[in-house]
């Protein structure tokens, strides 16, 4: 392997694992700071499911969507109308249905859904792909020097 292939390789694999990392830890560091602010508790009605059209992922003509709730809540004496940051492939919720939330009492706007996992897990899946690319950057260099020195 030239040295020019083998410097591109490690580029590429650097930039996606600082892609990857950075998105992961910064969606799991959100998801802890709802957690962490988001304490006062409260119940919300679910007052529509926004169906959102998404690209297709292959080349396939099928449409995709993502299901979006929307959120009724009284927070400080204030009520507060919100679609919700998340959403799903499937619809989650019924128009109509009382969920568990909390909500950050400095800024009732900002919550999140009790029970709810998903950015979390998203953050997740991201921080491990990144994980992945930096072991697969570090096998790289390891082969590479290998084989150059055999050689």
């Amino acid at each position: 392997m030239s040295s020019l292939i083998f410097s591109l390789i490690v580029v590429i694999l650097s930039i996606m694992c600082i892609i990857f990392l950075s998105i992961g830890l910064s969606t799991k560091n959100k998801y802890r700071k709802k957690k962490m602010f988001c304490t006062k508790k409260t119940q919300a009605e679910i007052t529509d499911i926004e169906k959102v059209t998404t690209s297709s992922i292959d080349s396939s003509e099928t449409l995709r969507y993502m299901f979006f709730p929307h959120l009724k809540y009284t927070a400080n004496g204030k009520e507060i109308e919100v679609k919700h940051y998340f959403g799903n492939a499937q619809p989650k919720y019924e128009i109509g249905q009382i969920i568990d939330i909390f909500y950050n009492p400095e800024k009732p706007e900002d919550y999140y859904i009790d029970g709810e996992k998903g950015s979390y897990i998203l953050g997740k899946i991201f921080t491990g792909c990144g994980i992945l690319f930096l072991l697969l950057e570090i096998i790289t260099v390891i082969i590479y020097f290998i084989v150059n020195k055999g050689g």
